[in-house]
């Protein structure tokens, strides 16, 4: 960690995951994968970076974080690990409300937003585009 409490960039390594992600988003049509597909396609590593660095990788376009393919186990459906859409859209209406900038994490746990807060910290890459100068999480 730097002084500022944001993780070390190695520009090497930096470089590294950038050119993957570019690579991923080309194969998958000009979309990063949303978190769950990278995880299923063993992209972990660049999962978890992009967590931690979620500036460095903002240009990129992240596919709709829906819920992953149906599964059945025992007859049941699929559960969602994934951002649901419509909290998704709730953000949107929310900084669009808020001259495009989502509020920060603590306005929206008092204003009754849990699951959204708790996206928005888990997968804050997803948000970068709804962020500005006024959100801090």
């Amino acid at each position: 960690m730097s002084k500022t409490g944001s993780p070390r960039v190695r520009p090497k390594v930096m470089a590294k995951q950038l050119k993957l992600a570019g690579q991923l988003a080309k194969k998958n049509g000009g979309k990063l994968p949303n978190p769950w597909k990278m995880i299923q396609q063993g992209q972990s590593g660049l999962y978890r970076y992009m967590h931690r660095h979620p500036e460095a990788f903002k240009h990129f376009e992240v596919e709709n974080a829906v819920e992953p393919e149906p599964t059945k186990r025992n007859g049941e459906g699929s559960f969602n690990i994934a951002i649901r859409e419509e909290h998704l859209e709730k953000a949107r209406e929310l900084a669009h409300q808020n001259d495009g900038v989502l509020q920060d994490a603590g306005w929206l746990i008092r204003h009754g937003y849990t699951r959204l807060a708790s996206y928005l910290k888990t997968y804050p890459y997803v948000f970068v585009h709804l962020d500005g100068k006024k959100s801090a999480v």
